[in-house]
């Protein structure tokens, strides 16, 4: 059986019990590209399209909430670690052929916490869920720094996958998406990209050789969805099918 992943959702960072930083994001782009794609490739002889919601985006259908505890993974991935470790052994799989990756990463995770409790200062660096509470601290400073780029691992432990990222934006330029999107390509070593400035509403597809605009986010997922078939499934089918 050959496998392809979306992976949907936004994850988040554990600081402290009830204290998190995230990156918000429900779903609904991954499993509109899974409704695109579905028709297409179901009929697709000896293929599985698996999509993959975090905790955030809903719960996980029957099929997929099996097929990882195959894989002996939780049931539900919640964290940038998480989510780390699920696509660690995904791109290791040889039935493993093309990833959509659709979720939305908290890009940053904490690096020192400094507070008060009461008139005593406090410094935190171990973080985590399993930490102790802060019941009473006030004046917090939290610092950050930038957390690991999941994607660019996916091509080193399989550089035969056909990967698909997102690059997103906040007021930028069309021609700034376009860079930023390509850069996404060459640091990644995506096939494709789908870049969306969610300010000033861009939609685009960028390929290697390629870029394909959209007036609506709704016509730029059914392009992306076509421009992978036919990178996918035929231009490059020798390649990442067999």
């Amino acid at each position: 059986m050959k496998n392809i992943y979306i992976i949907t959702g936004g994850t988040m960072v554990h600081i402290t019990p009830h204290f998190s930083i995230i990156a918000p994001a429900y779903g609904k782009v991954g499993s509109e590209i899974y409704r695109l794609l579905s028709e297409n490739i179901f009929n697709k002889k000896n293929y599985t399209v698996y999509l993959i919601k975090t905790k955030m985006a809903g719960v996980n259908s029957d099929e997929v909430t099996e097929h990882l505890k195959n894989l002996n993974l939780k049931s539900t991935i919640e964290t940038n670690d998480e989510l780390k470790s699920f696509v660690e052994v995904i791109s290791k799989k040889s039935a493993t052929k093309a990833i959509i990756m659709a979720a939305a990463i908290c890009d940053f995770e904490p690096e020192e916490l400094s507070a008060y409790e009461g008139e005593t200062p406090i410094t935190v660096r171990d973080f985590g869920k399993d930490k102790k509470r802060l019941h009473k601290a006030h004046s917090l400073e939290l610092k950050l720094k930038p957390s690991a780029k999941i994607i660019d691992i996916i091509k080193k432990f399989n550089p035969h996958i056909f990967l698909a990222t997102f690059k997103t934006t906040a007021g930028e330029s069309e021609e700034t998406l376009i860079k930023k999107s390509r850069y996404n390509l060459k640091r990644s070593q995506s096939n494709l990209v789908f870049g969306n400035d969610i300010q000033n509403r861009i939609n685009l597809i960028v390929s290697e050789d390629e870029v394909f605009r959209a007036e609506s986010r709704e016509e730029a997922l059914t392009i992306f969805c076509r421009v992978f078939l036919e990178n996918f499934f035929i231009k490059r089918d020798t390649k990442w099918i067999n």
